[in-house]
């Protein structure tokens, strides 16, 4: 598996920097767990934003997981491009959409 790594259009302001840059890995079990700890995965929007704040490996230069607090914070437009991400992500076999700006990058070595 690989992960996705891109640049949000908008960014999240922390302090007095603007993070744009991410890489979002894919999931593990314990990551699905933990996310329900903040949402039932009946609510589908705040149980992704959970997803997506376990799944982040960097945003800027805030190395992950990322507080569930910072993703609420996002503009609209970067939460559904992080949401996309996820999806593809997740998907084999898929490589990297141009409309999100994402592209493939190995994250380690099976062996």
């Amino acid at each position: 598996m690989s992960n996705i790594t891109g640049t949000l259009k908008h960014g999240l302001k922390v302090g007095g920097d603007v993070l744009t840059a991410y890489e979002l890995r894919p999931a593990t079990t314990g990551d699905m767990f933990d996310a329900e700890q903040f949402a039932s995965p009946d609510k589908q929007l705040a149980y992704r934003g959970a997803l997506i704040a376990m799944q982040l490996v960097r945003l800027g230069d805030l190395s992950g997981p990322i507080a569930f607090d910072l993703i609420r914070d996002l503009h609209p437009e970067d939460f559904a491009q992080l949401v996309d991400a996820l999806d593809e992500v997740e998907a084999p076999g898929k490589s990297a959409s141009s409309d999100s700006k994402a592209t493939t990058s190995a994250s380690s070595s099976l062996g």
